[in-house]
């Protein structure tokens, strides 16, 4: 039985090697993945990897130490682009080991446990797990779950999932979900059952089958397969970056100027061709001009400088000039003005190829061909001919267009002055949460004074009659004055509205003292910047907090200086 086994898995093992290699054509001409990547300078996409390992007691008939260290040895070839989440399972799954394959290599043998600890086994909760890392948000476009075990589905008492799996609804969820992630993205599920009596092949009926693999052997065998499937991921991997290479990019075909049209019997007009994939280098072998049908006879374009089997990597660029002009006109020996206009439509078509065609085709990642996105360009040469009758109205025209020109102009940036004036002068009025309170007391619950009520650009803190510190407006009865309060604009342009930065003073009166909390304690200043949270203290004997989520706080204020 065991021989028919190790026989039943090589087969598996030799399936995969070949389906991993199938895409680079036959054995004599094939890329390996490596040298793929060298050939188009692709940093491979992310991928998620999800490696679930029964730590079931049953395993130490199966060689648990044997895959534990074949797990180990195969994160040690992964790379960045990888994020491994790692744990095992039986009556339940454990914490898991989390985090790019470079990063935890060095952990793995650590938290993997050396001998299994298990009663059970849980298929269900594993792979729910496993679900659960695919649907983060941040996942990688690729993702890879490895499910080693070498039983049943047995699980605890405590199970969501029994061994019911027709009837259990958390099998019909599990399920649903698995066929919805494989849906949005890329999915291979890969089950190996170490042993003749494994419940693995359930991956075939949660997962689609066209998304599982399942190998039934032993564990010496694991290592060889594991190898198989990193270079087919590897190929996925970079199959899927051309891919979104091929789809998102192009060969574009840009002009200086979308449409021509001059007083003139020829024209220039700058043309660009560039390479706008990522990572595929592009041939252009040529450029043709097409016309539109209706285009008229009298116009000629070309290209200077084309290009000959000229290769643009990525991004780069071609420029060179499109000539359009008239092959004849009337002439000028006519009393009268008469203009004719010439027009035409005319598309820059490059042909183009890949430079390394054969590579995508090996790969089998879609069109070998390379997008070409030529807009039309419309031209319209204008031939004027004889003398003109008025010349002297044609003038004054212009001259009494240039003057009411100017003065609409003038009219419209004395509206722009003003509104902007307006709009600094709001800006500069009060705003904020001003609590006050005596320094002898608890500071209130209360907001505070809101000084954007005030619509103003001053005010002043003055003592009432009954002794309290209070805001009041400038014009306000009240003299006895401790302190002022104003807004101040710096930097501000006169052209833009919303340039320059809004500053909010305290500044004390004569006679009075200011300090405010800094690293824990109080600081005497005459004037004083408003921020964020501020403590404020006046005379030792009024305290003030000032709040406005606008401004920065003291503490950046004065690790900024």
């Amino acid at each position: 039985m065991a021989g028919t086994l190790v026989k039943i898995l090589i087969s598996i093992t030799l399936v995969l090697i070949t389906s991993a290699l199938a895409i680079t054509g036959s054995s004599q001409s094939a890329l390996t993945t490596k040298e793929l990547t060298q050939v188009f300078q692709i940093d491979l996409p992310s991928a998620d990897a999800a490696i679930l390992m029964d730590a079931s007691l049953s395993m130490r008939n199966h060689h648990y130490d044997v895959v534990r260290q074949t797990v180990i040895d195969f994160v040690s070839t992964l790379t960045g682009n990888e994020t491994l989440h790692i744990r095992v399972f039986g009556d339940v799954a454990s914490i898991p080991l989390e985090g790019t394959a470079d990063k935890i290599a060095g952990n793995v043998a650590a938290h993997l446990p050396t001998e299994p600890m298990f009663q059970h086994t849980d298929l269900g909760t594993a792979i729910l797990k496993g679900l659960e890392f695919f649907e983060r948000d941040g996942a990688g476009e690729l993702q890879a779950l490895f499910l080693f075990t070498d039983g049943m589905h047995q699980p605890p008492a405590s199970s969501l999932f029994t061994r019911d799996f027709t009837s259990d609804q958390n099998w019909h969820a599990l399920r649903r979900r698995a066929q919805a992630l494989c849906q949005r993205r890329k999915v291979f599920v890969y089950g190996f059952g170490l042993g003749s009596q494994t419940d693995v092949s359930l991956l075939l009926k949660i997962f689609p089958p066209a998304n599982v693999e399942v190998v039934v052997g032993e564990a010496a065998q694991v290592a060889d397969v594991l190898r198989a499937i990193r270079e087919s991921l590897r190929l996925a991997q970079l199959r899927h970056a051309v891919e979104q290479d091929l789809s998102s990019g192009g060969v574009e075909v840009r002009f200086a100027q979308s449409g021509l049209s001059r007083g003139a019997r020829s024209i220039e007009n700058q043309v660009t061709i560039q390479n706008r994939y990522r990572y595929l280098p592009v041939v252009l072998e040529s450029i043709k001009l097409q016309y539109s049908a209706e285009a008229s006879r009298e116009i000629e374009c070309d290209v200077e400088n084309l290009p000959r089997n000229l290769t643009l990597v990525p991004a780069q660029m071609w420029r060179g000039k499109l000539r359009a002009r008239l092959l004849s006109v009337p002439s000028n020996l006519r009393l009268g003005r008469i203009e004719r206009i010439y027009s035409a439509g005319v598309q820059v078509m490059p042909a183009a190829r890949f430079e390394h065609a054969a590579e995508i085709a090996m790969l089998d990642a879609g069109n070998a061909i390379p997008l070409c996105n030529s807009p039309p360009l419309g031209i319209e040469l204008r031939a004027s001919y004889g003398v003109p009758y008025y010349l002297i109205i044609f003038f004054s025209i212009a001259g009494l267009g240039f003057v009411l020109i100017i003065r609409r102009k003038r009219k419209l940036s004395e509206r722009v002055r003003t509104s902007v004036e307006q709009r600094h002068a709001e800006r500069k009025r009060l705003a904020g949460m001003l609590k006050l309170w005596h320094s002898g007391k608890a500071e209130p619950d209360e907001e505070g004074v809101d000084l954007s009520a005030y619509k103003t650009l001053k005010l002043d803190l003055v003592i009432n009659a009954n002794g309290m510190l209070e805001v009041a407006s400038p014009d306000s009865q009240a003299r006895n004055v401790v302190a002022y309060l104003s807004g101040h604009l710096f930097g501000a342009s006169p052209v833009k509205a919303e340039t320059g930065r809004v500053e909010y003073r305290l500044e004390t009166a004569r006679g009075h003292r200011l300090a405010y909390e800094s690293t824990g304690g109080l600081r005497e200043t005459a004037r004083l910047i408003l921020c964020d949270r501020d403590l404020i203290e006046i005379d030792g004997t009024w305290r003030l907090r000032y709040a406005n989520h606008r401004l920065r706080t003291r503490v950046e204020v004065e690790s900024a200086c």
